[in-house]
């Protein structure tokens, strides 16, 4: 659970750099040209390099031109590109997905897909894929993490897209859907309809045996037979319902908790509920009169091989043989905020947003691409064929039991050790967060053995897949914990309001319209503006705005100063 503390931001990037020396690539620095011209006829001027943090400025050397005049008055042209937002980087970093890190069954059509959705974070599409996949494999498969304990870890995932409304997450989860919907018509309609054909037969001939036997009863019960009675009683007694098929609906979409439950009901293996805007579901749990359903998805989550039964007033009652919730969906950050600190705050602390972090992203954002490209048919052909031959499992009650190989079972009671090591010197406020990690890095190797092991599979074959996960897939799996665990630290991050409207650099980016599209630091310390009075505070807030292109350090000239003077001038946008 979520204990009441402050979260330390200098401690969250600070765990998140230690964990993740291996795969962490380091930004290399940009380099913006700027180019000064004064007029037509004098020639283009020497350029100067000056350091700016991470990142070089290349700066006109304006003295050497002689007398500049006013540079914000617009005899000098200058190129500003679109400034970065400042939320960016004050967010705790998030790790990049790099290729080697997918399986070779869905590693190019996630490149090449996210590249054909205008250059989409490839981390959407990835993580949409691996949990529809889950949706499919479903309560079919189970892992037995520990080499001699029988505890087993299901095959369930709870997955949100964190990112603004412009960043494509509901192509992402398209993309993805559009899979199942395929192999649900090529796959899993022909077996549900015979199964429909034979379960049909089943039922009128024990239909009939009933109104048989009744028939038989009542004569007995006519002749007083006490004898024929209790036994004509006990043969209808043994008479049972053909048993329930699993017509693997997969997935659903926007949906009422009753008819969620229905379908459960025939949906052995599953569901996952997919909302383009996760943001809808949040509200309905926080409506009085619907608040148990929150608990129902929580049910769902632990996968329980038990019935849930569903009380209903003046109707039947909801029996389900099991339930088994996969959750995916989008959502903008301020929209997740309320869910966050509800749970750092200890007023929803059952363990709901702890769930939602382990499989969940916040990719830093991508820039905008037109691009014009025709994914691969073998990427695609790829990427279909893991989903048909997942399909095919149909062991919904009696699931297949995956264990480690003996190398991989070293490797993962060692990361496990680690792993316990990290959650004690974790922020309170995430440690059930690391408890859950144990049993989610089981579940990315099921699914990376699976998905590795049904692309292997002929065509023509049916799907038996290999019960001995092996160093490969829990490799991976270990891989993305380090990515995961970054996304996580960065979410919870997102709605610590550490860029508000009282940060120095929002405060000034807020007020640069008031000066006459240039300023000089001395300038700036006469206007005595809340969070910008003392030199530190304006020195953060200008170095921050330089770095984000909103200003341009340049020489200027002031209606107080007849030479140039080192000052900054402002994006035209913000004057």
């Amino acid at each position: 659970m979520f204990h009441r503390k402050k979260l330390s931001m200098s401690k969250i990037k600070n765990a998140v750099q230690l964990e993740l020396p291996n795969i962490e690539q380091k930004e290399q620095p940009q380099k913006i040209n700027v180019k000064a011209v004064v007029n037509d006829s004098l020639p283009e001027m020497e350029l100067i390099t000056c350091e700016l943090g991470d990142r070089q400025l290349e700066l006109p050397n304006l003295e050497s031109a002689g007398d500049a005049g006013d540079a914000g008055g617009g005899d000098i042209s200058l190129q500003w590109e679109l400034p970065r937002p400042l939320i960016e980087d004050e967010l705790p970093p998030a790790l990049q997905l790099r290729d080697e890190m997918l399986p070779k069954a869905i590693r190019q059509f996630v490149r090449e897909k996210a590249y054909s959705i205008d250059g989409m974070s490839p981390d959407y599409l990835a993580v949409s894929l691996i949990t529809m996949i889950a949706g499919v494999i479903g309560s079919n498969v189970e892992i037995e993490p520990k080499r001699n304990d029988n505890w087993r870890v299901v095959c369930i995932l709870w997955a949100l897209l964190v990112g603004k409304a412009s960043e494509k997450k509901t192509p992402a989860m398209s993309a993805s859907v559009s899979f199942v919907d395929k192999v649900k018509k090529e796959v899993i309609a022909p077996v549900s309809k015979r199964n429909s054909a034979l379960n049909a037969i089943k039922k009128k001939r024990i239909d009939t045996s009933r109104r048989e036997l009744e028939l038989k009863l009542e004569d007995a019960l006519d002749q007083e037979d006490e004898i024929a009675q209790l036994k004509i009683a006990d043969q209808l007694a043994q008479l049972t319902e053909p048993p329930v098929f699993d017509q693997k609906e997969i997935y659903i979409n926007d949906c009422t908790i009753e008819a969620l439950t229905l379908c459960a009901q025939t949906s052995l293996s599953g569901l996952t509920v997919v909302r383009d805007e996760l943001s809808g579901l949040l509200n309905v749990f926080n409506q009085q009169s619907r608040s148990h359903e929150r608990s129902v998805y929580l049910e769902g989550y632990a996968g329980q091989r038990n019935s849930y039964v569903i009380r209903r007033v003046s109707r039947d009652d909801v029996i389900l043989p099991q339930l088994f919730i996969n959750l995916l969906g989008g959502i903008q950050p301020d929209m997740l905020k309320p869910l966050i600190k509800s749970a750092i705050e200890g007023r929803q602390n059952d363990g709901f947003l702890e769930r939602c972090l382990q499989m969940s992203v916040l990719p830093t954002k991508t820039p905008r691409l037109l691009t014009d490209h025709r994914v691969s048919e073998q990427a695609t052909a790829s990427v279909h064929h893991v989903f048909a031959k997942l399909a095919q499992l149909d062991s919904p009650i009696n699931p297949i039991v995956l264990k480690f190989s003996p190398f991989a079972q070293k490797k993962w009671t060692k990361w496990s050790e680690e792993a316990v090591r990290d959650e004690l010197n974790s922020p309170s406020i995430l440690e059930s967060y690391h408890v859950k990690r144990l049993e989610h890095c089981a579940k990315l190797a099921m699914i990376f053995h699976l998905i590795e092991e049904a692309s292997n599979t002929p065509k023509d074959k049916l799907f038996q897949p290999n019960n001995v996960v092996g160093i490969k897939s829990i490799s991976q799996a270990m891989v993305w914990m380090r990515y995961l665990r970054s996304h996580a630290y960065r979410i919870v991050a997102s709605a610590q309001d550490k860029v508000g409207d009282e940060s120095s650099a929002k405060v000034l980016l807020s007020r640069l319209s008031r000066f006459n599209g240039q300023f000089t630091k001395h300038e700036l310390s006469q206007k005595d503006w809340k969070s910008l009075k003392t030199a530190a505070q304006r020195d953060e807030a200008i170095n921050t705005l330089l770095q984000h292109g909103y200003l341009k350090e340049s020489m200027i000239t002031t209606t107080k100063t007849s030479k140039p003077t080192k000052g900054f001038l402002i994006h035209p946008e913000y004057r």
